[in-house]
């Protein structure tokens, strides 16, 4: 019989001496193989310590709900801890991908970068931010439109970099397509679905893969958000290791009836923590922040981890 997949097998010997090996690695090497943090010290408490390789997390939200910059942070944050990643986006160019990143270091406004009125002042920033992104480990890229086109770009940052890809960030999953396949929407979903989860765990070396992900109507119509919200069929909802839904926060005194600053983050799923209560957090979306509201800025991911690696 042929089989389609390679399959790692093995005996029960073999099992319990590999994952002794394993778990020995992973305690004196917690810098390599610990869990990774999203860059938000709030969340990570509340998903037992932050993602860990292998893991497909859904992120979802309604149009400008502020999904997209939790991305970029997360980019941002396993940069700093030295992974090995891609953010490939289907509607941002790399220009487009680079101002959230700017603004959000530098602390100058989207709209200024964009209507070309950056200061002096704010050029200097600009230019100390670019020293920061330098050390992001991370690669960039748009244009994608299926899982072949994610398989042609991880295979090129491999040679590129001569590591395996430890993170893939996806914007956004309803703008992909399957090719050479005619098949309804809901069924390529899932099928998109379904390879995403197979290339997290499949590829020799697990992989962390975050995708951004539309919602349903019915569910922002109702503002009751769960595992079923994300549109398409019951595949994310299958397929998902941690599913997270980014909603606007509610203050009735306010002119729109939306609460200045701050965004709130559900977990609507997660296989290894148990579910919690929701999250609010800091947001400032025309400098794409997004930081634990004691904060009001994120950690200083890349000195947490350098101190870390130097005390081994």
């Amino acid at each position: 019989m042929k089989i389609r997949n390679k399959i790692d097998l093995l005996d029960s010997k073999e099992m319990s001496t590999e994952w002794l090996e394993k778990q020995r690695l992973r305690h004196e090497r917690p810098d390599l193989f610990g869990l990774k943090s999203t860059g938000l010290v709030s969340l990570d408490k509340k998903l037992g310590g932050g993602i860990e390789k292998g893991q497909l997390v859904y992120v979802g939200g309604k149009e400008k709900s502020g999904k997209t910059t939790l991305l970029a942070i997360m980019a941002k944050a396993f940069g700093m801890q030295a992974l090995n990643g891609v953010m490939l986006s289907a509607e941002m160019t790399n220009v487009q991908m680079g101002n959230l990143l700017f603004s959000n270091i530098a602390s100058v406004e989207r709209t200024t970068i964009r209507s070309i009125q950056v200061t002096s002042a704010q050029w200097d920033l600009l230019d100390k931010a670019g020293k920061e992104i330098e050390k992001l480990s991370f690669h960039w890229g748009y244009g994608f439109s299926s899982i072949e086109d994610i398989d042609a770009v991880l295979l090129a940052v491999e040679e590129k970099t001569k590591k395996p890809v430890e993170v893939l960030i996806l914007d956004y999953l309803q703008l992909m397509e399957v090719e050479n396949k005619r098949m309804p929407r809901t069924q390529e979903i899932e099928y998109i679905s379904r390879s995403l989860k197979r290339r997290s765990i499949s590829r020799g070396n697990p992989m962390m893969i975050i995708a951004a992900t539309q919602l349903n109507r019915e569910s922002i119509r109702s503002k009751l958000y769960d595992a079923q919200s994300f549109l398409g069929s019951g595949a994310i909802e299958r397929d998902m290791d941690i599913g997270l839904i980014v909603t606007d926060v509610e203050n009735p005194l306010s002119v729109n009836k939306i609460a200045d600053n701050k965004k709130r983050i559900i977990i609507v799923g997660s296989r290894e923590t148990e579910m919690s209560e929701p999250l609010d957090v800091y947001y400032d979306g025309s400098k794409a922040k997004m930081a634990d509201i004691d904060q009001g800025h994120s950690i200083d991911i890349y000195a947490q981890y350098q101190s870390q690696k130097g005390a081994l």
